[in-house]
């Protein structure tokens, strides 16, 4: 979860009560009722419409949830003095909730700012606050992870995985929790837990760790799976880099019993790259796919030559480049003619780009990219006026 999210979540509780309650809730995806709605009560009822109350239920409480609003407000504006002011609201009320409140906002702000040691006192205190307990413990694990109190935030990383099953949090829990069970020597916890996640299989940053559990755990065909998965899959993610790395190692470590990875998780890579607009890393990789690709008429060897081609006319090269690729499949052949089309409208070669156009039309009426083509050309003609 990023700081900026945690610090609008910490805030809108603090400040308006049972926005926290809405946000602590939200694993549970509450569902429209298709019920019909229910007759109106006529007589011997009365409806209650008032709105909820969270804990403001006498008015020293309603002034003392505005005045943590406003305290709340100004330390997360870093209004000059706001520390010390909600800190001494925290003091004040160190016996009811809104101390409890007021010292979880205190311990994330000391976490964010790299004061772990002075904001581990104020989230255990925070831990008093039923409500809010969830969010103080997992505050509390990261700030005794910072601290190099391994053992002490994997017991209440646990505690949160069994008071918490359903947590809106599971999956930044999973991210502390993994490679803290790793670090002590438990790794098939880790790796157990990660597996209890459907969500898993498809979260680079899990993929990741459950890749270093099995690693640490000796089992070195699944590390390599995920690893895999994570480098081939998800090139984008910070956690690609290390997986590559991690793989060069276990191909060492396996030796004849490495799996290589397929034709499919190539494509999956290249592609990663050619939509994200990396052009360098697409050529890379799209060449590498054609290495893996022999037969002249399969399809995904000339995507592959088509999209070497579009990656090098991005990087400055001519649109002859994609004028000289000669798919057999029509639909490659297809793409191809759209694609030369829109490299020479980025070179404001309109005579070339309608002629381009027109052999798509002619060649291959009822083709998507026909229709992508015709779409280009009025947009083109909009633009023009």
């Amino acid at each position: 979860m990023s700081r900026s999210l945690v610090a609008l979540i910490l805030i809108a509780g603090l400040s308006f009560g049972g926005v926290f309650d809405a946000f602590a809730q939200s694993s549970k995806h509450h569902r429209k009722s298709k019920k019909p709605k229910s007759q109106p009560c006529r007589t011997g009822c009365k409806s209650d419409t008032s709105a909820p109350q969270v804990a403001a239920d006498t008015p020293e409480d309603e002034a003392a949830q505005k005045e943590l609003a406003d305290l709340a407000r100004a330390l997360h504006n870093a209004t000059p003095g706001g520390y010390d002011r909600l800190s001494a609201f925290a003091v004040k009320n160190t016996t009811n909730i809104w101390g409890s409140r007021a010292a979880l906002a205190l311990g994330y702000e000391d976490f964010s700012k790299n004061r772990a040691a002075r904001g581990l006192g104020w989230l255990i205190k925070a831990q008093n606050d039923t409500l809010l307990r969830e969010y103080a413990l997992y505050w509390t694990a990261q700030a005794q992870r910072a601290l190099g109190r391994g053992a002490e935030a994997y017991k209440v990383l646990q505690t949160i995985q069994h008071d918490y099953p359903n947590t809106a949090m599971r999956e930044q829990l999973l991210e502390a929790f993994a490679p803290t069970a790793v670090q002590l020597g438990h790794a098939q916890e880790a790796i157990d837990a990660l597996d209890a996640y459907s969500a898993t299989a498809s979260k680079p940053t899990l993929l990741y760790e459950r890749a270093h559990a099995y690693q640490a755990a000796h089992q070195l065909p699944r590390a390599a799976k995920d690893y895999q998965t994570v480098f081939y899959k998800f090139p984008l993610a910070d956690e690609a880099k290390p997986a590559g790395s991690a793989l060069s190692q276990l191909m060492h470590a396996l030796g004849k019993e490495y799996v290589y990875p397929g034709v499919e998780l190539q494509e999956q890579r290249a592609q990663a790259f050619y939509d994200a607009h990396k052009w360098k890393e697409a050529r890379a990789e799209f060449e590498k796919l054609l290495s893996m690709l022999k037969d002249p008429a399969n399809p995904a060897r000339q995507r592959a030559q088509l999209r070497v081609a579009e990656s090098r006319v991005q990087l400055k090269g001519s649109p002859s480049l994609i004028a000289a690729v000669k798919p057999p499949d029509l639909e490659v052949d297809a793409e191809r003619l759209y694609a030369l089309s829109q490299a020479y409208r980025s070179e404001k070669k309109e005579a070339e780009m309608f002629l381009a156009l027109n052999t798509l039309a002619q060649n291959y009426p009822v083709s998507k990219w026909t229709e992508e083509g015709l779409m280009a050309a009025g947009n083109y003609h909009w633009v023009e006026l």
